[in-house]
């Protein structure tokens, strides 16, 4: 009786839990945005508070500056590195281990994470690079994310 009542149910894959990881990424890429904006300008300048940043970054570019400093290429970088990592974390626990991550140590899970992470940083850094000159890009040289990627392309190479 019991069998019947798991009859015609498949296990859960992988590739099941990329969807709610997707949009959890990119929800939370889009909420982290002005985050990292903030955080840019007082990387770019030492000694520049939180406040001021925000401040003197919304005196000059107004609130859509937030989606013209290179909002595309941030939430589409956050959105795939939190995807990947998240993604791959369990799937290298499951090749390491040989068991799945909720039956591991917090040890384990955080070396398949750490090693889960390398394909991350492999996709996001050239995304990293253009949102960076997208948000330091004060006099405006850049046309989009596009113009700067070219750009990266001819100075630096791939």
């Amino acid at each position: 009786m019991a069998d019947n009542k798991n009859a015609g149910k498949r296990k859960a894959g992988p590739l099941d839990t990329l969807p709610p990881i997707c949009g959890g990424a990119f929800v939370t890429s889009v909420i982290m945005y002005p985050v990292d904006v903030v955080r840019a300008i007082c990387m770019a300048n030492p000694g520049t508070g939180a406040g001021a940043a925000l401040k003197g970054f919304l005196e000059v570019h107004g609130v859509m500056g937030f989606v013209k400093q290179g909002l595309v290429a941030e939430v589409t970088r956050a959105s795939i590195s939190r995807a990947i990592k998240f993604f791959m974390q369990p799937i290298v626990h499951r090749n390491l281990y040989g068991k799945p991550e909720t039956q591991g140590t917090p040890v384990s899970k955080g070396l398949a994470g750490a090693i889960g992470t390398v394909p991350e940083v492999i996709a996001i850094s050239p995304l990293e690079n253009i949102k960076l000159a997208a948000q330091l890009d004060k006099d405006g040289r850049f046309a989009g994310s596009a113009d700067i990627a070219k750009h990266i392309m001819k100075t630096r190479g791939f």
